[in-house]
This record gives C-alpha cells, structure tokens and sequence, in this order.
C-alpha cells in the first residue's frame, strides 16, 4: 500500500478532525483510491482499517468525520467498517455525514458514530440482507449443455448456478445463513439507535429505505442538514471531549494514497480505461455468492 499523506483541507489548528469517506461499494479487499483507478468507486474494509489504526494511533487527532455516499456492500466488510468506526469511538468523537445515499451496509457502518447528519436529499435505511445466486441452467438447457455436480450432501451446492433452487435449499439457506445475519444487522443498530423505538422496527425491517425526514422521525438519523452541519457538530463533540479546546485550534484533514511519479504518469495514461475496468470490477463483485448488506433498485 502507498505510503499515506495528510492533505489539510479546512481550518490550520494543530488538533486534526479526519474526514473518511465511505463510497460506494463496501469490500473485504480492494484498491485504495488512486490516479490509476480514477478516484474512488469503493470502501475496502481492509483499507478503512489502516486509515482508522493511523487515525487511533494519532496523538493530535481529536475526531473523525464520515462522509457516506454508499449502497452498502458484503456483509462481512460492513461489519469491519463498523467494528473499526466503533474502536475509534472509544478514542475520539465520530460524526457520519450521510450525504447521498446511506443504506444497507454504510448504514451499518454510520451507526457506529455518536451522531449521525443526513442531507435533506438523502436516502437512509435498507436494513436488511441478500443472498442472491444466479440460474443458468434454462439458458446452458437450450444450449444442449448439462452440468453435473457430485457432492456429499444435498445442500452442498446450493449456491450453484447450473441448477435451480429446491424448497430444502431455501429453508436452509433462510433459516441458517440469511435470518442470522439478519439478527446480527438489527442487533448492531438497536444498540447504538436507542431512539427507534419498538413501533419503528416492523417498518424498519422491511428493507426499504427512507426519505432523510422519514428517516429522522424513525429514529435512524439525528439530524437533518449539510456538511457544515455535521462540521459544526463535529466540532461541539470534539470541544465537549477535550476541555479547553477551541474551534480555532482544530484542521480539518484527509488522509491520501502518496503516489510515486510512475503511478501518477500511467494513472494518465489509463484514465480513459478505468471507467470500463471498474464497471468490470462491479459486476464481478455483484454476482459474486455470498452475504450482502446493499440495496438495489
């Protein structure tokens, strides 16, 4: 990974707020944003947790501000990024700003935070889990082409795509792989959403997502507003944490990919590729089997 930098983008206080985007589709594994992918088209958790360690390890940093544009992404990921936004919290004050979109799995990852903004605009919610498996078996059908599987179980491949789903595939993968980790979800946000009250959950649980006032009356967000406006609150949080800090003794900072000047010059070169390399990326990402906190139109 590229050494990492920080570029200060607001105040010159020597007390840093880092803002972390969350953009995106959320991944274990995946690039860090930089020239020679175009900017950032996805959250890797593994990424976040590097940012989050330097973060926690920064004796001048006094908060973190999230800036989440996000459908939300693999379970498993989700679940780190949130983890990750939680040990940071027992450091410092962490504000999410959900400017866009934050469903699913970056929804996940937003209550970790103590407060949570979302734009007037914004869609908020989508608390639920998909395990999706595609079927060829009709199409290879008219092709003339079979394929046989010999397994030591009847629910060995039920993530096959060459063969439908049975009624015992469904209740198995139901009942023991997509209803626990739906447990997981709600039990991650109940803790940490103690406004939602029990009358909210059945409205909540059903996976759709919100306007950001709908969201508020629900209990899922705060506040309504911009990105001043969870600056602003940033701010309060991290003078509250630190007594006697003033506004003006605290920088806003991002933490960036340093690149060499070899990545920089094929970063230009390739710039007209990334678009179809990460649409690629997507699409071999979205088909792939296993546990999604994301929403899809």
């Amino acid at each position: 990974m590229s050494q990492l930098i920080e570029v200060m983008v607001g105040g010159h206080g020597p007390h840093k707020v880092f803002i972390v985007p969350i953009k995106g589709v959320i991944v274990d594994e995946g690039a860090a944003p930089s020239p020679l992918r175009g900017g950032a088209r996805q959250t890797s958790a593994r990424h976040f947790e590097v940012l989050g360690k330097r973060i926690r390890h920064d004796p001048l940093a006094c908060g973190v501000l999230l800036r989440i544009n996000s459908p939300g992404g693999m379970a498993s990921a989700s679940e780190d990024i949130f983890n990750e936004i939680s040990r940071i919290r027992q450091k410092m004050p962490v504000v999410a700003y959900i400017e866009n979109l934050g469903a699913s799995g970056s929804y996940m990852a937003a209550v970790g935070a103590d407060n949570i903004v979302a734009a007037k605009s914004a869609i908020v919610g989508s608390v639920g889990v998909i395990l999706q498996r595609m079927d060829v078996s009709e199409a290879l059908a008219k092709l003339g082409v079979k394929m046989e599987s010999l397994t030591t179980g009847s629910l060995k491949d039920t993530t096959s795509m060459y063969r439908p789903l049975t009624d015992e595939d469904r209740k198995y993968l139901l009942n023991e792989i997509i209803e626990p980790a739906m447990k997981r979800f709600v039990t991650i946000v109940s803790s940490r959403r103690t406004a939602i009250t029990e009358a909210s959950w059945p409205e909540i649980t059903t996976g759709k997502v919100f306007s950001a006032e709908h969201a508020r009356q629900l209990g899922l967000v705060d506040q309504i507003g911009s990105f001043d406006t969870a600056r602003d609150a940033m701010i309060e949080y991290a003078k509250t944490k630190n007594s006697g800090l003033t506004k003006d003794q605290i920088s806003f900072v991002q933490l960036a990919s340093k690149q060499s000047f070899l990545e920089n010059f094929l970063g230009g070169m390739r710039a007209n590729a990334s678009l179809l390399e990460d649409l690629d990326e997507a699409v071999k990402t979205l088909t792939a089997p296993g546990l999604w906190y994301i929403w899809k139109l």
